[in-house]
């Protein structure tokens, strides 16, 4: 269940998600309740059989609406990932010039400790980008991993609704 209080899809939906993401993840909340109370098969027979194929209807519905919630921010992650990405290198040839350019002033002047701070300075924000993209991967592994988990619940419900079709009532 992605809806727990404490999981890291709440913790990644608060984290990269756009908007709405109350309403989205008290949404995937109650469609999980539902879930959770759906009618169990070896309970079903004539008086509830239509009842528990709509309810079978519903359930697969809302996981495909919580399937898109996921993938959607699994996309958002990763685009944000590769963008960091792509800025990290740029970042990255930037500082390796203002370094080189830092190292050609050292040679060239007796300040030699203030460009060792300052390269230091450098290497630290470039220490710091990379721990940034490195966190963003993290992120995304676990929102594909939030998509695989949300496929499989729905495959789930699939197969509830197809055993539900092939109870037979008795009438």
């Amino acid at each position: 269940m992605i809806s727990n209080e404490t999981s890291n899809f709440k913790e990644l939906l608060f984290k990269y998600g756009e908007k709405n993401q109350d309403a989205i993840f008290n949404k995937i909340k109650e469609f999980e309740q539902n879930f959770n109370k759906k009618t169990s098969i070896d309970k079903i027979d004539y008086t509830n059989f239509n009842k528990a194929l709509s309810e079978a209807i519903i359930i697969m519905e809302h996981q495909d609406i919580i399937l898109s919630f996921v993938q959607q921010l699994s996309i958002t992650i990763r685009k944000k990932m590769e963008l960091s990405k792509k800025q990290m290198e740029l970042d990255k040839f930037k500082i390796t010039k203002e370094v080189e350019n830092l190292e050609l002033i050292g040679e060239l002047s007796t300040k030699t400790e203030k460009q060792l701070i300052i390269k230091r300075e450098i290497e630290e924000r470039m220490f710091r980008k990379t721990s940034e993209y490195e966190q963003m991967k993290m992120d995304y592994e676990f929102s594909k991993w939030f998509v695989d988990d949300v496929t499989r619940s729905r495959e789930l419900s699939y197969a509830y609704y197809q055993a539900i079709k092939m109870i037979i009532p008795k009438n």
